[in-house]
């Protein structure tokens, strides 16, 4: 449980910062200004998607021998070469047809462009420490990276009340976690995972694993990128508002025990065991999400109501029903840790590609119904892991899968029977 608490800890650190500065951007600027970067963010979450997400997925044999070494090694210049030149087209991309009042704004997305290299330098330090299970050295370099992006970012935002106090903030948060896990990983050495026969399996791997990131990826930004396509930026600003403040807490969580999940499962060849092992990160998932789910609700209905005011009202009525959509995430992110380890990796990509036909109708209904859109958020996630557990079968940790439904159906009625969620917004008439 404790290693659990300190790699939801390592996840919600980055999170909590970028989220804080979404909410100072929101309160100097308008919501333009929150969309435009949040077009940054669709860049950065895409180069993430398809590089860093699918190597965690391998990080642990890439370690563990020469040639897996050489892959990094590879890897870690590609990547730094490609996502500066692709962040940067997409920022020119940006500047040229984004139709915005303030295009200058778009300039101050640049810091972005530079992070994939730090993110790629530390990718080493960050495999070995997590296969020595070194959660609280990851979550202490964390910590110290978002204080350091703080120091950074708020005299920025405060001076130009623009994007580029969150892009400053979130290149420091990549170069002081990159440096800190160089310096600690040296130290860290793991026997926790057999050496593989070859690279190729880590290149085919990662390979799969690039494709189900990418898709996951579309599936979840698909719909705000619809949003700003055919709602501007402002409704998009609007709707990113909404789930950042929902959806930080939970997603740091998600990723979390997806991390500790495929930390304890290794190359275990037990299957009662993988399963006793999965079972008992899943409810503890299960638990802290349900806890962030509330925790979410209760500073939005406090805290952030009374910093932003009426301006924001309409983004802030569907903080609870996004937020729920949490829960149902823990077992999806899950679900890709036990295709691999079941060497299935090539079945997890079929429920993105499914999830990513609720982007139409998503972004369809935010135009008149941000309540309805944020209903069918929640309908796609608890219909993607229901997919995802459904493709793993029977020795799938379905007993945790129930806990984790039994929790989202109780959490709407109290929802519903406290005010928090109106039925009638999301089936008006």
């Amino acid at each position: 449980m404790l290693g659990q608490l300190w790699s939801f800890a390592e996840r919600f650190a980055p999170r909590v910062i970028s989220a804080f500065l979404l909410l100072l951007l929101a309160y100097f600027a308008a919501p333009e200004a929150v969309g435009i970067y949040n077009y940054g963010i669709l860049l950065y979450t895409l180069f993430q998607a398809v590089t860093d997400a699918p190597f965690r997925q391998v990080i642990f044999f890439t370690v563990s021998s020469r040639k897996g070494m050489r892959f990094l090694r590879r890897y870690r210049v590609l990547v730094a070469i490609l996502g500066f030149s692709g962040i940067l087209l997409g920022i020119v991309g940006l500047w040229l047809f984004l139709d915005v009042n303030h295009p200058e704004q778009v300039v101050s997305l640049l810091p972005i462009a530079f992070a994939p290299a730090f993110t790629a330098w530390g990718l080493r330090g960050v495999g070995l420490l997590q296969a020595a299970g070194k959660w609280k050295t990851l979550a202490a370099g964390q910590a110290i990276a978002a204080v350091s992006s703080l120091v950074v970012a708020l005299p920025v935002l405060y001076i130009t009340q623009s994007p580029l106090g969150c892009s400053m903030g979130l290149l420091t948060t990549e170069m002081v976690f990159a440096f800190w896990c160089w310096r600690q990983g040296r130290s860290a050495i793991s026997n926790q995972v057999e050496i593989p026969k070859d690279s190729r399996r880590i290149s085919s791997l990662y390979a799969k694993m690039a494709g189900y990131s990418g898709l996951a990826w579309t599936q979840g930004q698909a719909d705000r990128v619809l949003i700003g396509a055919f709602s501007g930026a402002a409704n998009l600003g609007i709707f990113s508002m909404a789930t950042a403040l929902a959806r930080s807490l939970g997603d740091a969580l998600a990723s979390s025990s997806a991390n500790v999940l495929r930390s304890e499962l290794g190359t275990l060849a037990d299957p009662a065991e993988a399963h006793r092992r999965a079972s008992k990160v899943l409810n503890r998932g299960t638990f802290l999400a349900l806890a962030g789910v509330w925790l979410s609700v209760l500073m939005t209905e406090t805290i952030v109501t009374w910093v932003l005011g009426q301006e924001w009202q309409t983004a802030l009525s569907i903080v609870p029903l996004l937020s729920l959509s949490v829960i149902p995430s823990i077992f999806s992110w899950s679900s890709a840790v036990l295709h691999v380890a079941r060497r299935s990796a090539s079945r997890a990509l079929i429920a993105p590609i499914i999830g990513i036909l609720f982007a139409f109708p998503i972004a369809w209904l935010s135009g008149s119904n941000l309540y309805a859109a944020a209903g069918v958020v929640l309908l796609r996630e608890l219909s993607l892991s229901c997919v995802a557990y459904l493709l793993i079968g029977r020795t799938a940790p379905w007993r945790s899968y129930g806990y984790g439904m039994l929790a989202v159906v109780g959490s709407v009625a109290v929802m519903v029977v406290t005010g928090l969620v109106q039925i009638g917004e999301i089936f008006p008439g």
